[in-house]
C-alpha cells in the first residue's frame, strides 16, 4: 500500500488497469481491454485512446490530468516489435514524420 501513500491515486489506479487486463508481457486479451476501460470510466477516471507521443507499451498514468492512457499494444495489428519501434522514435510532429520513421506495414 505504499503506492497510495507516497504517489497520486492515478499510479494505482493504472496498476489496477494493467492487473486487471492481463498483466504486462502476456498476450492482449482485448475482451479483458474492453472490461477494464469501462471499469476505470464507471469509477469516474479519465481513459483516453493510445496516443503515439504519450502512450507506453500498457496503461500509463497522466499527472497533467490524473487520467490514464491505453496502452499502444492495445491497439489491433499492433505487435511489440512496432509498438517499441514507435515509443524509441519519438516525438512525431504529423502522420507523415511517424510514416517516415516508423515505416509501418499496410496491415499495421
Amino acid at each position: 500500500m505504499n503506492l497510495c501513500y507516497n504517489f497520486p491515486v492515478i499510479y494505482w489506479n493504472c496498476a489496477c488497469a494493467i492487473t486487471d487486463s492481463g498483466g504486462v508481457g502476456t498476450g492482449t486479451d482485448y475482451n479483458k481491454v474492453a472490461v477494464t476501460i469501462n471499469k476505470m470510466k464507471s469509477a469516474g477516471i479519465p481513459v483516453h485512446l493510445p496516443d503515439i507521443n504519450k502512450s507506453a507499451f500498457e496503461f500509463r498514468p497522466s499527472n497533467e490530468d490524473d487520467s490514464i492512457y491505453c496502452g499502444l499494444k492495445s491497439l489491433t495489428n499492433v505487435g511489440d516489435d512496432i509498438v517499441l519501434k514507435i515509443i524509441e522514435n519519438r516525438p512525431y510532429v504529423s502522420v507523415q514524420d511517424f510514416y517516415n520513421r516508423v515505416k509501418p506495414t499496410k496491415s499495421v
